[in-house]
């Protein structure tokens, strides 16, 4: 006997206009007679049925049923609360029993639920007389198998004669279209709210029928839900929404509440507080409870026995509770599928008409997450805005204009054999780690899609999928899907690995998935590298890139390049002091062809400029790993001068201190994560937390942000040239030419822009580099950098004093150019000021304070008659001695100046800090800068860089000492920066004066 075939004629199906005989919704009669026409037209392929939640897509799974007059149904839901659901549903043709379709029809459907895996094909035999057997992915799909029990047994292929699936937006997943495709000869109909996933990805099938959530707004199915925002801490959003479920009780005794949390322990905790006063009866719902559990709550909230549950992640999917009026986000939806869902459920015309209403933290709403989310949901349908247009307020510019939804294809549909990419690696060594290529499913944090051609020894290949916006739309709902390809290659014998990625950030997830230890996985250095560009025939270098290994400047870039036919005779010897390869380009004899190879060393990259195949890509690799691990000396051939540093497994001597990378001196640089309340702009240090003595491979160090209370800590290896962490908790954004920023873990930042650690001996690690000083300390002489005319401090201060005013702050008077008057000084920067005006006529001098942060100096002096320029760097605070922490701080600040010498730069700045209203201003000179900016020519001008602190002692021996040493190399670093910039460098210190 079937239920379904022999009960087609007493059911009253939806006609094609509203009818007294029948009470089926708009959508509902919509969606059957697009499931009457796939039918009869597109039968043999599966079909998609999006409604919104709430609209009534179980009662069309009912009348699915009954259409295809099928002996046994499938249905497929993706949690066991949904399964019991729906189980409860179809028990009692509930969905058609309130359309009052069963007049005539007084018997139900034998409907089982399917909770274990069946191992044979006969034990699908107790199933024979069940009309619907309803059951999860887990319970019928090998891709959930163990490896140490039999495999799932599909059924006998006749067996069902209908294929339903809820909440089908999981379709795309492996395991799910695994069990669709074990259905192919029999009809499948994919019911969801959300018709597409957050990638844009097609879901399996044919979109027959699209009822938007505008239309559901409309005809009543939606009304507007409130937004409450709050301010407060955990327990006061907690007694807020006590108050809030009193309230909705008052008026709808029925009224229940839903909260969600991101942990269980979480949500345990709040149903207990939700329910110590005995004024509400609210229970936890999540994956450590057990099943019964979790059904006899959702049932108690849906009969009014419970006042409401406490969920984490998807035990929100699929939730049917009629009168849920209230929702909390103690931590608010990450995705859209999540928050379409919530939203959904709330937004449903409830019995009375008390108002749905959402409450959340203001700064969990402000999250990049939930704006992320939002943003998908306003994408999705901009009805949304109809029934939450405060929470869509919150991150959306309400945009009006017709959006075509762009959608593509499954990356499972492509011939592998079709991939072409141009042939570029990154090279890293597994020494010390293991790597794992037969990864199915890595976890990351979009869509993956794994490669076919993926052999499980050698070589992985993956596609990511992910939203992006154009460059000019990043603030718009324009959104489409992109596509990126990994491809991992492990040639045997060799603990190479190579890596071709067309996305950085995804490709970093998949390595942390498939390398055993990611801490011990090392970039091929440069010296390695350069064995590829080795005996090649006839070398013709078209491009060489010179990276700057100093400062750069007006006349020293930081990277500069070489174009042509044959550049390696336009590099001179003179630049071989400063700069090192940072990438060279050549074409060569192979045989009877011509050949392309490039190599660059700070990206650990190889390259040709010719497409090629998954296979061709591995035999190219092949002959990578020959070169790489070729014994033969290192060196770019016929470039070998700019060689500089060696590889080094430990610190030949004592790291005396570390200096971020000179080349991002003055460029802003945002921080995220950690500790870190949002992003956070900042100039960053770093502090030595440990001594390393010679020999050792690692120290601690200390990443600190002006201006921030936070002290991050990491270690740097040597030996590895990696860094680890609490730093990995971080993310740094810098800024590109183009209208995007880049972001990196900040682990690989430090990795991509080494720090410079000084060492006792002169010599300077970078990048797991070592570069000996070009300074003898024994000839070096101090004194020969200090000023002709020396200040006499005591004639102005007394020793210690501090360096800035007490007047200069946040606080601080207008006009700020009036407070360096004629009275007496009481700090350095007025000592300083006093002295210098006394040297030069006023209308020969301008001086403009910089001080704070993102300054160029502390003051900046234009010379008018002697057409020089000066930067002065101060410090205070101390009495007369010799340390490092004395210079340091001026040591990095110049380095941050270098920039501004011989740039126009150095205009800019100031043009832009001269705002009213900010500290920086002009104490002399203001008219007369006016003039001269217009026609200011940076080239035609001297500079110097003046270091100040009357605390430092400047006539010292730096043999005499440890801490003499220490400052004679950082001074003697500092001198040969600058005079690389054409500037020059003059300290200012204590001279005679105390």
């Amino acid at each position: 006997m079937s239920f379904f075939a022999d009960h087609t004629n007493d059911l009253t199906y939806p006609k094609s206009e509203e009818s007294d005989e029948e009470d089926y919704r708009t959508c509902q009669r919509g969606a059957y007679w697009a499931v009457k026409s796939h039918r009869t037209a597109q039968g043999d392929e599966p079909a998609i049925i999006s409604l919104p939640t709430g609209a009534g897509k179980t009662a069309l799974m009912m009348l699915a049923a009954f259409e295809y007059k099928a002996d046994r149904v499938l249905i497929i839901a993706p949690s066991d609360s949904i399964r019991t659901q729906l189980k409860h549903k179809f028990d009692t043709l509930e969905g058609l029993s309130k359309a009052d379709a069963l007049s005539t029809l007084s018997q139900t459907p034998d409907v089982e639920i399917l909770a274990e895996r069946l191992h044979t094909e006969s034990q699908w035999g107790e199933y024979t007389d069940t009309d619907v057997v309803v059951t999860l992915p887990n319970s019928i799909s090998s891709k959930y198998t163990r490896d140490d029990e039999p495999d799932v047994a599909a059924p006998p292929e006749d067996m069902f004669d209908l294929v339903l699936v809820d909440e089908a937006h999981h379709s795309s997943a492996p395991a799910w279209e695994n069990i669709l495709s074990g259905f192919a000869s029999t009809p499948q109909l994919l019911l969801t709210a959300t018709p597409f996933r957050r990638d844009h990805d097609l879901l399996p099938g044919r979109l027959i029928y699209h009822y938007p959530v505008d239309k559901a707004r409309a005809d009543g199915i939606y009304h507007q839900v409130q937004l409450e925002t709050h301010n407060g801490n955990k327990e006061e959003l907690l007694e807020t929404a006590k108050c809030q479920l009193t309230s909705l009780q008052q008026s709808d005794e029925n009224a229940t509440m839903l909260a969600r949390t991101d942990e269980t322990d979480n949500a345990d905790s709040l149903a207990e507080e939700y329910s110590d006063s005995d004024e509400f009866d609210v229970k936890a719902v999540h994956s450590d409870k057990d099943t019964n559990h979790n059904q006899d709550a959702i049932r108690e909230l849906r009969d009014g026995e419970i006042d409401g549950v406490i969920i984490v992640d998807k035990f929100a999917e699929g939730i049917d509770i009629n009168n849920l009026q209230l929702a909390v986000f103690h931590e608010p939806p990450k995705s859209l599928r999540m928050t379409i869902q919530l939203i959904g459920r709330l937004a449903r015309i409830p019995d009375g008409s008390v108002p749905a209403i959402i409450i959340a933290p203001t700064d969990a709403l402000s999250s990049k997450a939930t704006e992320e989310a939002v943003r998908q949901l306003y994408y999705e349908n901009t009805g949304w805005s109809e029934i939450v247009p405060d929470l869509i307020d919150e991150h959306i510019s309400q945009q009006r204009w017709p959006t075509n939804h762009l959608r593509s294809q499954s990356p499972t549909a492509i011939n592998e054999e079709s991939i072409e990419f141009y042939q570029t690696t990154t090279v890293f060594s597994l020494t010390g780690t293991l790597i794992d290529l037969g990864i199915e499913e890595p976890e990351i944090s979009t869509d993956v899609y794994r490669l076919e051609s993926s052999d499980n020894s050698e070589l992985a290949g993956y596609i990511t999928v992910s939203t992006d916006s154009p460059n000019w739309g990043t603030q718009t709902v324009l959104e489409f899907p992109r596509y990126d390809l990994h491809i991992f290659y492990a040639p045997q014998g060799h603990e190479l690995l190579f890596q071709f990625t067309s996305n950085r950030q995804f490709a970093s997830e998949l390595r942390e998935e498939l390398v055993a230890d990611t801490g011990a996985l090392a970039s091929v250095d440069g010296d390695q590298l350069s064995r590829v560009m080795q005996s090649l025939q006839s070398p013709k270098y078209q491009t060489t890139g010179l990276a700057n290994t100093a400062i750069p400047s007006g006349n020293k870039p930081q990277y500069k390049t070489y174009y042509g036919e044959d550049v390696q005779s336009a590099v001179y010897h003179s630049d071989e002091r400063t700069y090192t390869h940072g990438h060279v380009f050549a074409t060569f004899d192979a045989g009877d062809e011509t050949e392309t190879r490039g190599v660059s060393g700070n990206k650990s990259k190889i390259w040709t400029n010719s497409k090629a195949s998954i296979s061709d890509f591995k035999h190219w690799c092949d002959r990578m790993a020959e070169r790489l691990s070729d014994e033969s000396e290192p060196g770019i051939q016929n470039l070998e001068g700019l060689d500089t540093g060696e590889s080094i497994s430990q610190f030949d001597s004592t790291p005396i201190t570390v200096i971020f990378n000179p080349q991002l001196a003055a460029t802003p640089i945002e921080f995220t994560g950690g500790d870190l309340s949002g992003s956070v702009k900042a100039t960053p240090s770093l502090e030595l937390d440990s001594n390393a003595d010679a020999g050792d491979t690692a120290v601690d160090i200390s990443l600190k942000l002006d201006g921030v209370d936070t002290d991050i800590s990491c270690t740097y290896d040597v030996s590895t040239d990696e860094w680890h962490g609490p730093i990995t908790n971080y993310t740094v954004s810098l800024p590109k030419r183009s209208t995007e920023s880049i972001s990196l873990n900040c682990k690989d930042f430090l990795q991509e822009y080494p720090p410079r650690f000084y060492t006792d001996s002169g010599s300077i690690v970078m990048g797991g580099q070592q570069q000996s000083s070009q300074t003898d300390l024994s000839t070096f002489d101090p004194q020969a950098y200090q000023a002709e005319t020396q200040i006499n401090w005591s004639g102005y201060i007394g020793e210690g004093t501090d360096e800035e005013p007490s007047w200069y702050g946040n606080d601080y008077p207008e006009p700020l150019s009036e407070q360096w008057g004629d009275g007496e000084p009481e700090s350095v920067f007025e000592a300083l000021f006093r002295w210098l005006s006394e040297q030069r006529p006023v209308d020969q001098q301008i001086i403009f304070c910089d001080h704070k942060r993102g300054e160029v100096a502390d003051f900046i002096e234009f010379c008018i008659a002697d057409k020089n320029v000066n930067f002065y760097h101060c410090k205070g605070g101390n009495s007369v001695g010799i340390s490092l922490g004395r210079f340091k701080d001026i040591y990095q600040q110049t380095i941050r100046s270098l920039r501004f010498v011989e740039s126009m730069k150095l205009i800019d700045h100031i043009e832009d800090r001269r705002e009213p209203g900010t500290l920086q201003h002009f104490v002399r000179g203001r008219d007369r800068y006016d003039s001269l900016k217009t026609n200011f020519r940076p080239n035609g001008w001297d500079y110097t860089i003046y270091g100040v602190n009357p605390g430092l002692n400047t006539g010292f021996d730096p043999e005499q000492n440890d801490a003499c040493r220490k400052v004679g190399r950082l001074l003697s670093e500092c001198v040969e920066q600058v005079e690389q910039v054409n500037a020059e460098f003059i300290l200012q210190g204590a001279n005679d004066s105390w």
